[in-house]
């Protein structure tokens, strides 16, 4: 019988079915697991086996877990029926021969007991371009979401993993006439590929056009009409628009030739969104893109996080941790930060198109958070008449952010410890459990081990929590970090003042070097927003440069408005109150002149304040 076009052999090498992007035979059916079952020959008779499946595997009606498959049989996997025939019976003949409504004709095993055994499915074109859609949808909004050149590089290589399980996926740009990789993620086993096929990547850009390759095994050499089963694809797509040129690069294990081509076409979409993407982040050299040129790494509203070198484990952390879909616990001090490696972790991860809800979990107390985190159901107590999703139901398909999770209660503690189990939970006064597809990051600004040998935080979540872990360092342990985020954060104050550009004299910087920072970058914050205020001109000098009297129970700085101005006039109110009404000991506390003290508190007179 003619081989069908998605037609896959059936060998002793186990084939998956299911609907990851990674299987042989992927179904795009919600009631199929990832993986669900898989196929494979042992002596020469076709075998299938359930793996552990949802909502399991019939064949021809009867649940099985692993069995011998013989002509004729029907398998069903979801809504999808699969038929074992011969590989020599007619085409006409491939059709299922029961089933009901609620069940449709995917496919047909093209199986027998001879070596030209195959699987064909022959109606999964629909199902497929409508995953297509979906998946290049979700790239688009991911990118959407970028804020600099390398967390759109970095998401499209996740989602190339994601959808289409490359075993490399890589990201090159002509710089200098030189070829330099900006992005790169290899495969998920240790022997997956470790280098580029260059030739390659160079005559796509020397065509301008997409080039799809054989690679022999073991021997390097391009293999057009080698049809080993074991020989590599690589495939090297240009990016439109790239200025400088660029090119997205993949390399995968032969599968088919249908696969080859969908590889080809999908990816050569992802191209043209990629394009679009960098031309919108490069447009009048944006400060993201200065951002990422200097290792900067900030959050989509562009507030700092760290800078410089010595940041470089945690810029490692978070390219491991994007890569990933594991939990992950970040701890550090009040002030360093965990939010946005939260939410730079969130971005650059395949989830990124979906949403990113955080929670502080010592913001509420017992009864309101558990009703917070989990939400109720009608009638779950007095006023509760209509159905209340929680953020685990609003993160649903992407991240959840638990801040200070070393402050929940027991009872959140325990059912947090079911979600991180099995993914679902429930709600107030719910009796069947929720079902969630999301990944959880904690952050807590509390040593975990000892409060586990308080007693004050379960053991058996805290293990849960501690799959990938960071401690974020403060920011007195990082000193030459000081200018870089100094000179990023003057640029923030300036333009959310309206201010012209403001510039940082020595006297001011050493000044700053030599604090401690107890409320790390969230102080230096507000001291710079100060400093901006109080300088009025284009320099920033060391009398300018006011560290907080008044620190509060967190080991912040004092607390502060949202606008500029609100904020220093909280801070000189609170001054003048410190020295007890004198404003000579006000100016000296504020390391200001009386004289720009009695101003100040003028123009807060005539402006109502």
């Amino acid at each position: 019988m003619p081989r069908s076009q998605w037609g896959f052999p059936i060998t002793e090498l186990p084939q998956t079915i299911g609907r990851s992007p990674g299987c042989a035979i992927r179904i795009g059916d919600t009631t199929v697991s990832r993986e669900h079952a898989m196929v494979w020959l042992k002596d020469g008779m076709p075998l299938l086996r359930d793996l552990q499946s949802q909502n399991g595997t019939r064949i021809n009606d009867k649940r099985v877990s692993t069995c011998e498959l013989a002509i004729g049989d029907l398998i069903q996997i979801g809504h999808v029926v699969l038929r074992v025939c011969s590989a020599d019976e007619p085409e006409s003949a491939q059709s299922p021969t029961r089933g009901g409504d609620s069940i449709h004709q995917a496919g047909l095993i093209n199986a027998g007991i001879s070596a030209a055994t195959e699987l064909v499915p022959t109606a999964l074109e629909e199902s497929k371009l409508r995953e297509d859609l979906a998946a290049l949808y979700s790239l688009g909004a991911g990118l959407g979401l970028c804020s600099s050149r390398s967390d759109a590089l970095h998401l499209l290589l996740g989602w190339m993993q994601e959808w289409l399980a490359v075993d490399q996926a890589a990201a090159l740009f002509l710089v200098e006439n030189r070829l330099q990789v900006k992005a790169r993620r290899t495969g998920r086993e240790p022997a997956g590929p470790k280098t580029i096929d260059w030739s390659t990547v160079q005559a796509s850009l020397d065509r301008q056009a997409t080039v799809l390759r054989k690679l022999a095994p073991g021997s390097g050499e391009i293999s057009i009409d080698n049809p080993d089963a074991h020989s590599r694809r690589v495939l090297a797509v240009c990016i439109p628009r790239a200025d400088p040129p660029g090119v997205i690069y993949a390399e995968w294990s032969q599968r088919d030739s249908v696969w080859d081509q969908h590889y080809r076409e999908l990816l050569r979409a992802a191209a043209r969104v990629l394009g679009d993407a960098l031309v919108r982040l490069a447009g009048g050299k944006s400060r993201s893109e200065q951002d990422a040129d200097a290792s900067w790494i900030t959050n989509v509203s562009g507030e700092i996080l760290v800078g410089g070198p010595a940041m470089q484990p945690v810029r490692d952390f978070i390219r491991r941790a994007a890569t990933a879909d594991a939990t992950v616990l970040i701890t550090g001090e009040t002030g360093t930060g965990k939010e946005l490696v939260a939410r730079t972790i969130h971005r650059r991860s395949v989830r990124a198109h979906g949403p990113f809800v955080a929670r502080n979990c010592g913001a509420f107390p017992e009864s309101l958070l558990e009703d917070e985190l989990f939400g109720h159901e009608p009638g779950a107590f007095t006023g509760a008449t209509k159905l209340r999703k929680g953020v685990f139901d609003q993160a649903n398909g992407g991240t959840l952010l638990l801040d200070e999770i070393g402050e929940a209660p027991p009872v959140v503690q325990s059912e947090l410890l079911r979600v991180l189990e099995d993914r679902s939970f429930y709600r107030i006064g719910g009796q069947e459990p929720v079902q969630v597809d999301l990944r959880i990051i904690a952050t807590t600004n509390r040593d975990l081990t000892q409060a586990v040998a308080a007693g004050e935080f379960r053991r058996d979540l805290f293990y849960r929590l501690e799959v990938l872990t960071f401690d974020l360092p403060p920011l007195r342990q990082r000193p030459e970090d000081i200018r870089l985020l100094a000179e990023h954060l003057i640029d923030l104050a300036c333009k959310q003042a309206g201010l012209p550009g403001t510039r940082l004299s020595s006297e001011a910087l050493g000044r700053l070097e030599a604090h401690d920072w107890p409320g790390n970058v969230r102080e230096l914050r507000n001291t710079i927003n100060r400093a901006v205020i109080l300088s009025e001109g284009a320099t920033i000098e060391a009398e300018h440069v006011v560290f907080s009297p008044i620190p509060d129970s967190a080991g912040g700085t004092l607390a502060t408005a949202g606008k500029l101005s609100d904020m220093e006039r909280t801070h000189i109110l609170e001054a003048i109150a410190r020295a007890g009404g004198n404003k000579a000991e006000a100016a000296r506390l504020l390391g200001i002149a009386r004289s720009t003290l009695l101003r100040k508190l003028q123009q807060f007179k005539e402006g109502g304040g």
